[in-house]
């Protein structure tokens, strides 16, 4: 995580399908919503590709909503992101 105006940033990656659909997602983010709140941590965003709807959907069931697309004009890999926030 690193702040930047009261944001801290997260990720997670499970690059390995045979460990998807086994929750490790979402309780990767519990986990981390848990030590964030231990440390003070309010608010937490995150940047996900907009057609990932399965980590879409395991963001959403831990509390992120959805918050803008932004845009990487000069990534011709990622050329735009979902930013998804958490804010207790």
């Amino acid at each position: 995580m690193k702040r930047k105006n009261g944001w801290y940033e997260t990720q997670i990656i499970i690059g390995e399908k045979k460990y998807w659909n086994k929750n490790y997602g979402t309780k990767a983010i519990q986990l981390l919503i848990k030590k964030a709140k231990k440390l003070g941590i309010l608010k937490i965003y995150l940047e996900v590709r907009p057609n990932n709807l399965r980590a879409i959907a395991t963001y959403e069931k831990c509390g992120f909503k959805k918050s803008r697309i932004k845009k990487y004009p000069k990534n011709k890999y990622l050329p735009e992101t979902l930013r998804m926030e958490l804010k207790k």
